[in-house]
């Protein structure tokens, strides 16, 4: 298993191989969790597990499940702003200090002094992890049920199933939908999705749908394809 990262590095193999174990484990159990959080359908369901165990084999840490909350582009612009701040931040601290886990505790010491909040060290220490030591903004990152406040069909703002994007590069950002026969088979509905997707196309995001059958029929086949999609457009 390779990571980019040297702070995963150790000269004992058997320590590499138990704190990389406890890592995959906690990023691939927020991951879960934040399906079961915000997952409105089995198919849904079905078709997100297959996906993450297909990152577990072939890429552990190609997947990050990160929420977004309100306006997506808002929160897309919001959260490279605060990334670009705490890799300014990071690069400082590589100036004065060794790269390692230290910075954990170069944290809590600004914890302690009052200089930044519970909340602030928790969200610091989070970024820490991901964005320093993991080194995941060139990760596909997955927010599910994205809020799209300047995409709007018949005079609504949408609202899709799930959306794939990558913090280091913003011009990836890919929709997927999940197409259950019961919602979807009208006339009325099949119009509908075809402008909710050239919509979404001239603000910059593709969309690929997979129907509630072929998920249910074979998930693991269709989340390879879209596994396979995604590494494809980088």
């Amino acid at each position: 298993m390779y990571y980019k990262s040297t702070f995963l590095q150790s000269t004992d193999p058997e320590e590499t191989c138990t704190r990389n174990k406890a890592i995959v484990s906690k990023l691939v159990n927020r991951n879960i969790d934040n399906v079961a959080r915000f997952c409105e359908s089995p198919i849904e369901i079905i078709f997100l597990h297959a996906l993450i165990l297909g990152f577990i084999r072939s890429e552990p840490m190609g997947l990050v499940s990160q929420p977004i909350f309100g306006d997506i582009e808002a929160g897309l612009k919001a959260f490279i702003k605060h990334l670009q701040e705490f890799k300014q931040f990071t690069a400082w601290y590589d100036s004065h200090f060794y790269h390692d886990g230290s910075i954990i505790r170069y944290l809590d010491l600004r914890y302690e002094s009052g200089s930044i909040s519970k909340s602030q060290r928790k969200y610091m220490v989070n970024m820490v992890y991901r964005y320093y030591m993991l080194e995941l903004e060139n990760s596909f990152h997955l927010t599910l049920q994205p809020r799209f406040q300047a995409v709007r069909v018949e005079g609504k703002t949408i609202r899709c199933d799930m959306l794939f994007w990558i913090p280091a590069n913003p011009e990836i950002r890919i929709i997927v939908e999940c197409d259950g026969y019961g919602y979807h088979s009208s006339k009325v509905a099949f119009i509908t999705d075809r402008k909710r997707d050239r919509a979404s196309l001239a603000k910059g995001y593709q969309t690929m749908r997979f129907s509630g059958t072929e998920i249910c029929k074979d998930p693991a086949c269709a989340s390879q394809e879209l596994a396979q999609y995604l590494h494809g457009v980088l």
